[in-house]
C-alpha cells in the first residue's frame, strides 16, 4: 500500500511541475513578439499574399483567399510604429515586407464600420516569389 502511494504522489509531483512549466510560458505557439495561433479576444487573423505596400502613407494591401471556390478579396491595413513583423524566428520591420511575399495578418477589427484595421502583428511567410526582393546594402 505504501509503495502504491508513493508511486501517486510522484505522479502528483510530475503533474504539478508540468503544468507550472506550461503555465510560465509567454504564449503558447508562440513568442512575446508573436500572438501565435491562440489569439488574443478580439484579434483576427487572415493569410494571403501582398499585393501592394505603401510605407509613405503606412498602409498594405493584403489579397485574401476566401472560402474555396469564391473570389479574393483585397484587404487594407494599417501599418503603425507598434506593428510587429517576423520572418521565421526573426524580428524585421515593415520594410522587409515586399509585393508578393505570403503573409499571416493579425489585427483588431475596427470600431467604425468604414475604418481601416489596424495590422498588430505580420508574419512573412516562406515561400514568396523568387527573385523579387531587393539586394540589401548594409
Amino acid at each position: 500500500m505504501n509503495r502504491n502511494l508513493a508511486w501517486l504522489e510522484a505522479g502528483l509531483v510530475l503533474s504539478l511541475a508540468a503544468g507550472l512549466a506550461c503555465a510560465a510560458e509567454d504564449r503558447p505557439g508562440g513568442t512575446k513578439d508573436d500572438p501565435g495561433m491562440d489569439l488574443r479576444p478580439g484579434l483576427k487573423r487572415v493569410d494571403g499574399r501582398v499585393k501592394e505596400i505603401d510605407l509613405k502613407v503606412r498602409k498594405i494591401a493584403v489579397e485574401v483567399e476566401t472560402e474555396a471556390g469564391k473570389d479574393r478579396v483585397l484587404m487594407i491595413f494599417l501599418l503603425t510604429e507598434e506593428t510587429k513583423v517576423r520572418e521565421r524566428e526573426k524580428a524585421r520591420t515593415v520594410e522587409d515586407i515586399h509585393k508578393g511575399n505570403p503573409v499571416f495578418v493579425f489585427y483588431r477589427p475596427p470600431e467604425k464600420k468604414d475604418a481601416i484595421p489596424t495590422a498588430l502583428f505580420i508574419r512573412i511567410l516562406e515561400g514568396g516569389p523568387a527573385g523579387r526582393r531587393p539586394p540589401r546594402t548594409n
